[in-house]
């Protein structure tokens, strides 16, 4: 043989392996057992400690927020509340925070307010694009804690066990007018 022709051969059998071991990857998550997984039959909140507990909940987070708040302007109304964080295959979820919208209708401006544990944080001010509907308080009637464990009961512990990191994000708003 010559020269290129063992080359040739080398880089087929390379390509070869490469595809054997493709197909390896391929049939070993294929035919993994299926995960079964039940649906909570109530909503009874679990006690068991989880990556959650270390998540200040929205409601706590929004007292310390709307004070802030009412400091900016007395007519403020929250219009928007969002949190993120990340979390590890060891449930752990890292530094996040909640970032809070207000809206004044006296002044026609939104605020923006960050709480990260007990720290409050006036972002800044802008000018609204119009009026903004408010989020009506008696009807927010689940808190983020709340609603996170039953995420986890209808599967997402599993979910998050699987994945090496997985981002976090809640949020709750009207729909714009």
């Amino acid at each position: 043989m010559s020269r290129l022709e063992w080359i040739l051969t080398g880089i087929l059998v390379a390509l070869l392996l490469a595809a054997a071991g493709l197909g390896w990857l391929w049939w070993q998550q294929t035919h993994r057992p299926p995960t079964h997984i039940e649906a909570p039959t109530n909503n009874v909140v679990n006690d068991a400690p989880t990556a959650f507990q270390a998540i200040q909940p929205a409601r706590a987070a929004y007292e310390l927020a709307a004070a802030r708040a009412a400091e900016w302007a007395a007519d403020a109304q929250l219009v928007s509340a969002s949190g993120d964080w990340a979390v590890d295959r060891s449930l752990a979820a890292t530094q996040g925070g909640w970032g809070f919208i207000f809206y004044s209708a006296q002044n026609g401006r939104q605020a923006l307010i960050a709480v990260a544990g007990e720290q409050t944080t006036f972002i800044g001010a802008a000018q609204a694009s119009g009026a903004e509907r408010p989020i009506i308080l008696e009807e927010w009637l689940i808190d983020s804690d709340e609603m996170l464990e039953i995420i986890l009961t209808s599967g997402g512990q599993l979910f998050l066990e699987e994945n090496e990191t997985v981002s976090l994000y809640l949020k709750i708003e009207n729909d714009p007018p």
